[in-house]
């Protein structure tokens, strides 16, 4: 009887399934209902073979709802999460220290729900998993300084989408932002499920003022980096002009043809958020002092930091490039083009990674990275364990070449804060090469040091960050 039932249910119409649901309040009297579309659209988007996992945080959660209300949820949502206080989007993003509601934000708690949903559904199709993520500054209780906006963000195997609105201030009520919202995420379910519908968002249109107008980013990826993501690539080589490319001109992706790793490399690893002067400077030191070619090396994951979705890969890309272009790269000196040939993109967030990865590399570092690799909280507080990976690090044969840096005199846990961007109280900053640090011995008999007579620069990406 329950499965007969269950049969005469599922033949309703939308309108006789959701008696309860009236329709949408129009955004002004000439708006017509959504009502309807929303359900087709819900329909199509649960009728698809993709996996997702939605994580919202200020807005957007109504589309979960209506999402959850629409029969065949189950086989689309696979969580969804809304990290709405401090400590919870924290802990979705694990060492994020931009501002919460932004676009790079919404695309990296898109990333990480697609890693997530990696993690829930591991037997299904790669390319249809599916992370989804909205972070929103709407109207509420209280009178807000900012704008009121709203940033949607989806991440596939294969591409980052991102849309951003900025509302009519005043124009709104909660409830009515908050359905803008939801559209936002629906139609960009709809778009990473291949759900026919116009790519400028035809339901999302109807709710804009005259003065509104969504801003678009889509970065479709090179199969290497999805290959990369993925897993079934080890590194991708990008060589250009020799580090720059004149302006406008496409990444190249060349592991098969990068020969210059083809011997032992001497790899320069970095967030390079954002590439600086510094940089430049230690990467031309670094080649004159060894008389070698050096390799940008850029990891899409980091022990401290979130995955970086294709975006954010292409712009740090573009900018190491621009860094090494004498026709006007950013923070440009006299310095000589040519110093590195390429950027190596890999997955690999330790230096363990990047040692069994490339044998016999000489790494260039500051000497806040060369203490990082002696802490013993980055090995679980296991002494043994530490050691086990300094000592296979010098069984591969690598080597350090530590530059000086400004650091932090505090506390561990001030200056852990100092890292994920907030004031640090009463502590003083010094620059300290490598002679002043404190290792364990077997990490210092790898290294070479660079004094602070031969470099020195007091800047950093976090302060141009600002």
């Amino acid at each position: 009887m329950q499965h007969v039932a269950l049969k005469q249910h599922e033949s309703r119409t939308p309108e006789e399934y959701f008696p309860h649901i009236t329709e949408t309040p129009p955004v002004n009297d000439s708006a017509p209902s959504i009502h309807s579309e929303v359900i087709q659209l819900i329909q199509a988007i649960h009728a698809s073979d993709y996996q997702a996992v939605v994580a919202v945080t200020g807005g957007g959660s109504h589309a979960i709802s209506q999402l959850l209300m629409v029969p065949g949820a189950s086989r689309t949502i696979l969580e969804a999460r809304i990290p709405y206080a401090p400590s919870a989007f924290e802990d979705w993003l694990k060492g994020w220290t931009g501002q919460a509601c932004s676009g790079p934000a919404a695309r990296a708690m898109a990333m990480a729900a697609w890693e997530r949903a990696r993690q829930l559904a591991p037997a299904a199709n790669p390319q249809q998993w599916v992370g989804l993520a909205c972070t929103a500054s709407l109207a509420t209780d209280r009178p807000k300084q900012g704008a009121h906006r709203i940033h949607v963000a989806v991440q596939t195997a294969s591409h980052t989408g991102l849309i951003s609105l900025t509302l009519h201030k005043g124009a709104r009520n909660r409830i009515q932002e908050e359905q803008v919202a939801a559209h936002m995420l629906l139609c960009m379910l709809a778009q990473a499920c291949a759900v026919e519908i116009a790519s400028n968002f035809p339901a999302v249109q109807k709710l804009l003022k005259s003065d509104e107008r969504l801003e678009t980013t889509r970065q479709v990826a090179p199969s290497a980096w999805t290959e990369l993501l993925l897993g079934q690539r080890q590194w991708v080589g990008h060589a250009g002009d020799p580090i720059g490319t004149k302006e406008g001109q496409s990444l190249r992706t060349d592991q098969e043809n990068f020969s210059p790793l083809a011997s032992p490399p001497i790899l320069f690893p970095g967030a390079f958020n954002p590439p600086h002067v510094g940089h430049l400077r230690i990467a031309h030191l670094a080649a004159e002092h060894l008389q070698r070619t050096v390799h940008w090396e850029l990891s899409i994951r980091n022990v401290d930091k979130p995955t970086l979705d294709f975006v954010e890969i292409a712009r740090r890309l573009a900018e190491l490039q621009a860094l090494g272009n004498p026709s006007g790269g950013r923070n440009r000196t006299d310095q000589e083009p040519g110093i590195c040939q390429g950027v190596v993109l890999t997955a690999a967030p330790t230096f363990l990674d990047k040692a069994r990865l490339f044998p016999g590399s000489l790494f260039v570092v500051g000497a806040d990275t060369i203490t990082r690799i002696g802490e013993l909280r980055y090995y679980h507080h296991n002494q043994r364990q530490r050691d086990q990976t300094l000592d296979e690090l010098a069984s591969l044969g690598c080597r350090f070449l530590v530059f000086g840096r400004l650091m932090v005199d505090a506390p561990d846990h001030q200056v852990q804060s100092l890292r994920e961007g907030q004031a640090v109280e009463n502590s003083q900053v010094s620059f300290r090469t490598l002679g002043e640090l404190q290792l364990p011995d077997s990490l210092r008999a790898l290294c070479q040091e660079m004094t602070a007579a031969e470099f020195r620069f007091d800047i950093c990406s976090r302060d141009l960050r600002g």
